[in-house]
């Protein structure tokens, strides 16, 4: 899968686990399918891009539960620490993401050494 593509996906699935979470009630929290696109940007072995999206889905996040409490006038406290606890797994998700990216890079790294020996 090219970069390109990689990344188009990443923003596809933002964008529609974004607009899926403002259409469901505030008991269910949706914005937790927001860790797709951050599993996903390992792939692009680009930490820059997945840390953007982290930044991205904590903001959909935020916004998707300011949205939910508009409409019924009133937030829930257990929406509310459920959101907080996929804001965390952004972080978790997007951290091991990150992990992977720099994993991969130091064995390319490694493989090339061996290969020039």
């Amino acid at each position: 899968m090219s970069l390109r593509w990689i990344r188009a996906a990443c923003g596809l699935l933002l964008a529609a686990g974004f607009g899926l979470d403002l259409v469901t009630p505030q008991s269910l929290i949706v914005a937790i399918a927001l860790n797709a696109p951050l599993a996903l940007s390992s792939l692009a072995n680009d930490t820059q891009f997945t840390r953007l999206l982290v930044v991205l889905a904590l903001g959909a996040d935020a916004i998707g539960g300011y949205c939910d409490g508009l409409i019924v006038h009133h937030w829930d406290a257990i929406a509310i620490g459920n959101r907080l606890l996929a804001a965390a797994s952004f972080l978790i998700v997007g951290g091991v993401s990150i992990t992977a990216q720099a994993s991969a890079r130091r064995a390319r790294s490694e493989e090339r050494r061996v290969g020039k020996e």
